[in-house]
């Protein structure tokens, strides 16, 4: 089935308090509602932690990508350390935001902590291009001998692959030999002379060991286990040892290979276990049934209506569908301690993770905004204020007209930016996949962010945005038919990037030497 993604919440029961929500991984979530604004971090009761400001972005990516970050992340905080990007230095931050290294480089990438550690890439002869590889513990002390490397992986098991660095040579002269390290910095094993191989680069890493490329010879690789284990052929995944499961997991696993056809039932979220109580979601004539590890069934009835088990949630809730004509119109949600529900939803968050339902008002590829993050006991945990909102029709945006600061239309018409004038406090505004011939006229004294893209019918800006005196960025992209943006410049003095596939007049870039005019890749059409 196919559900709307809106999120509106119906409370069934007045509740007047929440129980704590503590997540037993230790996780934060880092929120912002657009590429302009610093991150706020969160616990998972919804607490504010700590801010970091615009242009400081937290440590999500294991490796250096050419991606921006989006404005929703859920981060592993078991380390009680938050690594910071910054063009002014990066950082680490504790628990309460205080920072409690500032790393006295520059640096081209950092890493989330792993096994206590953090992976550091500072620049090779100040190149952003171009890195060198250095360890440090969660406390911002040197770790693995202290020195930059010319390759390093991430650690496992508290050892590492590198490539020594040869001083005072170039890129292409980087010829060290590789190493198998621990913590302190002390070879395991050298693994150049060991495997009798060039070695070229680090080309995978597995959960259990690394894949390295052997130079000229694609087509073979070295596999390297963390205790110094070195094959020319693929390593089997190690077996995990000693994972308890329940005896009432036990319970409930055989009587399911007895009763159920296994390759019917995939899913891991079909089960739930707590205070020695099993629960699991099971097919039944064509529509589903809740059952308990004896495999009894457990009626639902919400409101003398019954409902059937969509997914657990959380530690103790299961969300529910009232099913009316084979179409869901709503969806219960039920505490399996009382066999009540505490909530009902009118429709389905657009995701579910570590018990918290979101909602986003923005799901573009790596990219997501949230607009709502409800947990598993109905509390709202976040939800921008309208200052802080992204609002995506000029509609939505209308009743709060007085705070409204950012929005984004994506497909509009015309009709739809019908009353955008009114949107005065406008910070930041954006404009894709336009079908109208014009924009019109407004007076945003405060913008900072223009961006249109993709307006192949639109022939002119408004003559009112030559009032844009704050603006600091504009973006203006596949609107090749837009004539006359050179004629803006001179009224937009705040200006500090315009980036456009639109072609300027010659002499435009030095006229402006304080703003960034970015290269950009421009498509050639042949007739």
């Amino acid at each position: 089935m196919r559900f709307n993604a809106s999120f509106v919440f119906c409370f069934l029961l007045a509740l007047s308090s929440f129980p704590p929500y503590v997540c037993s991984q230790d996780k934060i979530l880092a929120i912002r509602s657009h590429t302009s604004e610093g991150f706020s971090y969160y616990d998972f009761n919804g607490k504010v932690l700590f801010n970091t400001p615009p242009g400081d972005e937290p440590a999500v990516k294991k490796e250096q990508e050419p991606f921006s970050l989006g404005n929703f992340y859920i981060i592993d905080f078991s380390s009680g350390v938050l690594p910071v990007e910054s063009e002014n230095g990066s950082y680490l931050l504790n628990e309460k935001g205080k920072k409690i290294k500032q790393f006295g480089f520059p640096t081209n990438h950092i890493s989330p902590p792993a096994d206590g550690y953090i992976r550091v890439l500072s620049r090779f002869m100040e190149k952003r291009n171009t890195s060198v590889v250095q360890y440090f513990n969660v406390k911002g002390e040197p770790a693995f001998g202290g020195i930059g490397y010319w390759e390093g992986s991430s650690i496992k098991a508290g050892t590492a692959v590198i490539q020594l660095l040869l001083p005072g040579k170039e890129t292409n002269e980087q010829t060290g030999e590789w190493l198998l390290i621990d913590a302190t910095g002390k070879t395991i094993r050298n693994l150049t002379n060991d495997s009798g191989e060039i070695i070229s680069r680090i080309a995978e890493e597995k959960e259990d060991y690394w894949k390295l490329s052997i130079k000229g010879n694609y087509s073979t690789y070295l596999y390297v286990r963390p205790n110094g284990e070195f094959s020319s052929t693929y390593f089997k995944p190690v077996q995990k040892e000693n994972v308890y499961v329940s005896e009432v997991s036990q319970e409930m696993d055989s009587l399911l290979k007895v009763k159920q056809n296994p390759s019917e039932f995939k899913p891991s979220y079909k089960k739930l276990f707590f205070d020695d109580q099993g629960f699991v979601i099971m097919p039944s004539q064509g529509k589903y049934l809740l059952a308990d590890h004896h495999l009894n069934e457990i009626p639902l009835i919400v409101d003398n209506v019954q409902v059937e088990p969509f997914r657990f949630l959380g530690k103790y809730h299961l969300i529910c569908a009232e099913v009316v004509n084979d179409i869901p119109v709503s969806f219960p949600v039920i505490n399996l301690k009382t066999l009540q529900s505490d909530f009902r939803m009118n429709s389905l968050p657009n995701n579910i993770v570590d018990g918290l339902m979101i909602t986003y008002s923005e799901n573009i590829g790596i990219s997501q905004t949230v607009s709502l993050i409800v947990n598993e006991y109905g509390k709202v945990i976040y939800e921008p204020s309208p200052e802080n909102r992204l609002f995506t029709s000029v509609a939505d945006a209308l009743p709060y007209a007085d705070k409204a600061t950012k929005i984004r239309l994506k497909g509009s018409s015309p009709e739809s930016l019908a009353g955008i004038e009114k949107l005065t406090h406008l910070q930041v505004f954006e404009l894709v996949d336009y079908k109208g011939t014009s924009i019109p006229s407004v007076s945003w004294k405060e913008l900072k962010s223009l961006y249109l893209y993709n307006c192949p019918a639109l022939t002119v800006l408004p003559t009112s945005f030559r009032q844009l005196k704050s603006v600091t960025e504009v973006t203006i992209m596949s609107s090749e038919n837009i004539k006359g943006l050179e004629s803006f410049l001179p009224d937009w003095p705040n200006l500090k990037m315009l980036k456009t596939d639109i072609r300027l007049p010659e002499g435009t870039r030095e006229k402006y030497p304080n703003v960034n005019f970015p290269e950009v890749l421009v498509e050639f059409k042949m007739d």
